[in-house]
């Protein structure tokens, strides 16, 4: 049997959502670079507009703030994204 992945064969970096990430301190990444807050709004904006089929992956980490989460979904929400991929990692075993 095969398995399907979300990283299938011939799918590049470029046709894959971009990634926000929501540290346990609070900060908010964009496509692995710190986004200040008083830019994240726009930084969001100009992601979903770009973003292919206006998809969004939202990873938060264990710890947190679910706050800060909510609040970066509403942006992206707002922001006209049609689709809100939320990811976490697994937990080690």
């Amino acid at each position: 049997p095969e398995a399907k992945t979300a990283e299938s064969e011939g799918v590049g970096k470029d046709e894959m959502p971009p990634e926000v990430k929501v540290a346990a301190d609070g900060s908010v990444w964009v496509n692995d670079e710190i986004v200040p807050d008083d830019e994240l709004e726009a930084r969001i904006k100009v992601l979903v507009e770009n973003a292919p089929d206006k998809a969004v992956i939202l990873k938060g980490d264990r710890d947190a703030d679910y706050g800060v989460v909510v609040r970066v979904l509403d942006l992206a929400r707002s922001a006209g994204a049609n689709m809100i991929q939320m990811s976490a990692d697994r937990p080690q075993e």
